[in-house]
């Protein structure tokens, strides 16, 4: 399909669908939003991106070295990162709150939840579901078997 986002294949099983996505990162600050869209295309977990070091980036190969893991983010994901990359050591957290330490779940929490709310007055977006791909229902539609019930 031309002038499909390549983002948007990327993320079809995802539970918060696409267009929802970028609806809420639209009402984030630039840093979280950055958070957000690292978990969405691919981290293992909040923590993981939280404790993200300079050094943890290939900015060269387009990706990022977690734990068990590296993920290969889309370019303009990288470049974002490549902005807060800038004037580190290789052994810094990326991302740090005013006073230089590492940003707090409990902050992020509060900063989607608010997002949220912007954007829908009865859904929640929180950082699991950004983890969250929908398997329950991608292995249904792909699964003849699975309207039938055993009686």
């Amino acid at each position: 399909m031309q002038g499909e986002d390549p983002d948007f294949q990327r993320t079809i099983k995802k539970v918060v669908n696409y267009r929802e996505f970028i609806k809420f990162i639209q009402e984030l600050q630039e840093r979280d939003a950055l958070i957000a869209k690292l978990l969405y295309f691919g981290a293992p977990t909040m923590d993981e991106v939280l404790n993200l070091r300079v050094n943890q980036v290939d900015l060269k190969k387009g990706i990022v070295k977690f734990n068990k893991f590296s993920v290969r983010y889309p370019k303009h994901v990288m470049l974002e990162l490549k902005g807060y990359l800038t004037k580190k050591d290789k052994e810094q957290l990326i991302f740090v709150n005013l006073h230089g330490e590492r940003v707090e779940r409990t902050h992020l929490n509060n900063c989607f939840n608010r997002a949220s709310r912007k954007i829908s007055s009865t859904k929640r977006i929180t950082p699991k579901m950004l983890l969250e791909s929908d398997v329950a229902n991608s292995v249904a539609a792909n699964w003849p078997f699975v309207s039938l019930s055993i009686q």
